[in-house]
């Protein structure tokens, strides 16, 4: 819980060896008690025969793992250990089954096969302390026992066979020399365990559940929301038993589901993806007035909502819970916008709204108008990133108005969709080319960047990027259609006149050698692949529109795929491993942008790449211990570990059937 990464704790989980009674076989997820009963005895006293237990290793051979969306299948040879976390659409809080979705545990099933064997054995589950302020203890109902970390972790078992324990060593726990003593509160060691006759196959439930009942969060004052319904770690034991079944079929059905049509790396990386993304979310309830308040962290920096990470987890989120979707939007819009100036030379000129890049960091709600993130007088990590969250917001909120059920919404935000296009022009030139052209006077001399922070200019630099320019294209096409939904169409015309222009200018800036520039002005010598990442929002909301056919646009798309041929090649944008390189001149690839661009690539030019899927896999796996992790520098994880943001490979599910339109007269290639 709270988190960016494992918790760390020993994991304790085996079986009694077919050869020996004294001798308990462990997966490899655990290190030795340090603390024992001899921190406590001061002098040597008689215990009494103990029986002389051993733990062995399971060989890296006996373990095989079946990694699914929803669900997880570890098998340490005789013993198979199956999670559910079920991750099913989040209901409206006053819709049936809220509660029930919100439930703050996983439930698993334990199978142990003692048919090669002709006496009983025990097998094993359970976990070693990792905080020291809270001890380990007993817990127990009417129907189940268990232990608990305190009042935040707690596992527990219904099955028949079974018991539980806490002390210093497991082996006091799995085999008791009294069955009296399994309530002990010193250890730092808890487990639950079970017995499996001679020739038999044992099964039983397990449910581990977390909780916090307190406020946990400062700047705003709120507690997580499944409180209301689940008062303490009981209860949620409770609740995880009686749900246990309908939360396997659920999380059974789901999985193949969320990666039909994947292929196996695919499939693979998705499921790593969908687990970050929910191990970095929360739903809190604000003390004040009750509100519901929906963060996701941003994976080990815990930046909490940072919108340029949104623009990126709408498209699942709205095919999940769109609701989440317009409660970040609004605590954005009410309480973390800001009007700026616009730096010009050693002036200033009007500028216009924005939005901070994220809410605060580690439970910590930054304040009003404020970011964790953002400092003045940088040019790179940590500057501003007023124009890049301007056009975030402005797209999340295009891709929320197609979903049915959000025109209120729509007509209720007409105000700030006004001012989002007034500020959007006055970051462009007088001249007008569609295009951010100026920097925020909140930089204080200096400049701008993007959601790319830790690459070089080719994607880091906001003024005169055609990364950005590509989005800022994209909101003017959200702004007139959301615009005319809101009976305002001179504003709309404008929106559409800004778009149009847009595409003149990323047309005008192609280079001699076909290729399209990394920077709208050609200083950078770079080629990038996401000079198609704008594609995305109009490819999700409106395949189908006009604006495929719209002057200039034929002749971009074009381009964009000449471009995409030219660089997708050893080099330039693949790494030797057929891995995507979103710059040639950077090895820091980041692979939620790249699976969103894949899907851009494939959808509307056609171009697959099982190859770089399998590179994509190999660099996770290699850095596994994060899960799934966003900053690929050669293929390795360093940086945004445990990340949200691989949900984007969502997005390959979705078949738009976009037929790219011919140029009239053809297309000139520089």
């Amino acid at each position: 819980m709270e988190l960016g990464g494992p918790a760390n704790q020993s994991l304790f989980i085996g079986f009694e060896s077919r050869d020996s009674q004294n001798v308990y076989r462990l997966a490899p997820f655990y290190e030795a008690s340090e603390a024992g009963a001899q921190d406590f005895e001061v002098e040597e006293h008689a215990q009494g025969p103990r029986n002389p237990f051993q733990y062995q290793g399971i060989a890296e051979g006996e373990i095989s793992r079946d990694l699914q969306p929803n669900v997880d299948r570890w098998t340490f040879d005789e013993l198979a250990v199956t999670l559910y976390a079920p991750t099913p659409a989040l209901p409206q809080p006053d819709e049936p089954g809220f509660a029930e979705a919100i439930l703050p545990a996983v439930t698993l099933e334990i199978e142990f096969d003692n048919r090669g064997c002709d006496r009983e054995r025990t097998w094993v589950f359970g976990f070693g302390q990792y905080l020291p302020q809270a001890l380990l203890r007993p817990i127990e109902g009417d129907m189940w026992r268990g232990v608990a970390h305190g009042q935040n972790l707690a596992l527990a078992t219904d099955s028949p066979g079974t018991w539980s324990g806490t002390w210093f060593t497991l082996d006091e726990i799995v085999d008791p020399t009294r069955g009296t003593n399994l309530d002990g509160m010193l250890g730092n060691c808890a487990a639950v365990a079970g017995s499996v006759p001679a020739g038999e196959v044992g099964r039983a439930r397990l449910v581990m559940a977390f909780h916090r009942a307190d406020t946990v969060t400062t700047g705003i004052a709120a507690r997580y929301a499944y409180a209301r319904h689940y008062p303490d770690l009981e209860s949620v034991i409770e609740a995880g038993f009686r749900q246990f079944n309908q939360r396997k079929a659920l999380a059974l059905d789901l999985s193949p589901k969320l990666v039909e049509g994947f292929s196996e790396d695919q499939a693979w990386m998705a499921a790593q993806a969908i687990r970050s993304y929910y191990g970095s979310t929360e739903l809190l309830e604000a003390v004040e007035d009750g509100r519901l308040l929906w963060v996701v962290n941003e994976g080990e920096y815990r930046m909490m909502n940072t919108l340029d990470l949104q623009a990126d987890m709408v498209f699942w989120e709205l095919e999940r819970n769109p609701w989440v979707v317009q409660n970040v939007l609004d605590q954005f819009a009410d309480r973390y916008s800001y009007r700026d100036e616009l730096q010009d030379g050693e002036g200033l000129r009007p500028g216009g709204i924005s939005f901070a890049h994220d809410m605060g960091v580690m439970n910590q709600f930054s304040p009003p108008g404020r970011s964790s993130y953002e400092r003045a007088g940088l040019t790179g990590c940590f500057s501003y990133m007023t124009a890049e969250q301007l056009v975030n917001w402005t797209c999340v909120a295009w891709m929320l108005s197609v979903t049915p059920g959000y025109e209120d919404w729509l007509q209720r935000r007409r105000p700030i969709l006004l001012e989002c296009l007034e500020s959007l022009i006055r970051r462009d030139l007088d001249e007008r080319t569609g295009t951010i052209q100026f920097d925020s006077s909140r930089c204080e001399g200096g400049e701008e960047i993007t959601t790319y922070d830790s690459l070089d200019a080719s994607l880091g630099a906001a003024r005169g990027s055609t990364y950005l320019a590509g989005k800022t294209w994209a909101a003017y096409l959200g702004l007139e259609q959301m615009l005319t939904q809101c009976g305002e169409p001179e504003k709309a015309a404008v929106a559409r006149e800004q778009a149009d222009r847009a595409v003149q200018t990323l047309l005008s800036s192609r280079l001699p050698d076909g290729t399209l520039p990394a920077v709208l002005d050609g200083r950078v010598d770079s080629k990038i692949i996401p000079v198609i990442e704008g594609l995305g929002f109009p490819l999700y909301a409106d395949p189908g529109g006009d604006w495929r056919t719209r002057p200039g646009v034929p002749e971009w798309l074009q381009a964009m795929k000449h471009h995409l041929d030219l660089v997708l090649r050893p080099g330039v944008c693949l790494f030797e491993d057929g891995g995507w390189k979103l710059s040639s001149t950077s090895n820091n690839s980041w692979l939620s942008k790249i699976y969103l661009c894949q899907w851009i690539a494939r959808e509307i030019f056609g171009r697959t790449d099982a190859q770089a899927d399998k590179a994509h896999r190999e660099w996770l796996e290699r850095s596994g211990y994060f899960a799934w992790s966003d900053q690929m520098v050669s293929g390795e994880a360093k940086g945004s570990k445990y990340y949200p943001r691989g949900v984007t490979c969502s997005l390959w599910r979705r078949q738009t059937g976009f037929v790219m339109p011919t140029p009239v007269g053809g297309i000139m290639n520089g």
